[in-house]
């Protein structure tokens, strides 16, 4: 089972629909604009190496994934780490 790990935020949900309308609201952006400086099918022709599915991919990433912190709490001890040190020494 998931636990978050800071419950008081969980009212920050309501950003991610925000979050996702203003990709979309950008990305329709994009898109008139490129109508108004030209015919589409000619500006894909000149723009070869645009790629429309990787910003989809970051937003999705970075701002949707990255809302949430989930922590199952797997791996986690309550016992303290001992640090170790290590000496690098130079000889001639």
């Amino acid at each position: 089972m998931f636990r978050f790990a800071h419950p008081e935020y969980f009212f920050l949900l309501i950003v991610v629909p925000v979050l996702i309308g203003t990709f979309l609201y950008t990305q329709a952006l994009k898109k008139r604009r490129l109508k108004k400086f030209g015919d589409p099918e000619l500006l894909a022709e000149l723009m070869p190496n645009v790629s429309y599915r990787r910003p989809v991919v970051k937003f999705f990433r970075h701002d949707c994934i990255g809302c949430f912190k989930l922590h199952d709490g797997a791996g986690h001890s309550t016992q303290p780490t001992r640090k170790s040190q290590t000496n690098i020494v130079e000889t001639d």
